[in-house]
């Protein structure tokens, strides 16, 4: 019976030493293999690289300049002297020349009774309404001789609110009008006259003048525009 025992333990132990043996075997092969991948991993990954396709880049040919055109040479313009008097012509040009401008005489010798008004409107007592007066008027006496205040020709003879009246156009731009006629006697358009000339007579046949007093209501025109005919008589 103890020998039993004694053989049994001794088996027992043998097998013991048996599996210790193969673990110690079987961690050593372990232990091997790790060491033997890291000893061939760098020789496996530069194989594995050499593997790899290379892609080299195209090479760059340096550019050629390309030559310069050669541009013409820019000579100035030679300064072209102005002929003389060009400079007095062009000032002259837009002023007007004073010979232009109308030297006038009085129509009638007679005192101003309505000024010219301009824009500002003035009331008129016979029709009874503010309106401009559009010229001067000078008192007088029927039948008292009307003059021709410059050279020119009559433009036109006609009637209206401003009775009998005769138009005398004295070229670059200026006319004159002269109103309330009694008699132009065989004056018509187209009849060159002279400063000084008789043209009329002082009337009655204005009908919505400023007074009904005698009188001759007297306008200039300037390209068609009113202005004061005291500022062109002499």
């Amino acid at each position: 019976m103890k020998e039993r025992k004694t053989k049994s333990i001794e088996n027992g132990g043998f097998y013991i030493a048996l599996c210790a043996c193969i673990l110690i075997i079987a961690l050593v092969g372990y232990m091997s293999s790790l060491s033997s991948k890291d000893e061939q991993a760098p020789e496996q990954q530069l194989a594995d690289n050499s593997k790899t396709e290379v892609y080299t880049l195209p090479t760059m040919q340096p550019a050629t300049a390309q030559p310069a055109t050669p541009q013409p040479a820019r000579t100035a313009a030679p300064a072209t002297a102005a002929p003389a008097g060009a400079s007095e012509r062009a000032v002259s040009s837009t002023v007007t020349d004073v010979e232009d401008i109308p030297h006038l005489i009085a129509p009638v010798k007679g005192e101003v009774k309505v000024e010219f008004s301009g824009d500002q409107l003035v009331f008129n007592d016979i029709v009874s309404d503010w309106r401009t007066h559009d010229g001067v008027d000078f008192t007088a006496n029927v039948n008292d001789d009307v003059l021709a205040s410059g050279d020119g020709v009559i433009e036109d003879v006609y009637s209206d609110s401003l009775g009998d009246c005769i138009l005398i156009d004295h070229q670059n731009g200026y006319k004159t009008l002269y109103a309330n006629l009694a008699d132009v006697g065989d004056k018509k358009a187209g009849d060159e006259v002279k400063k000084g000339d008789v043209i009329g007579k002082i009337g009655e046949t204005a009908l919505a003048d400023f007074t009904k007093e005698p009188h001759l209501h007297f306008e200039v025109l300037a390209d068609g525009k009113n202005v004061n005919p005291l500022e062109y008589i002499e």
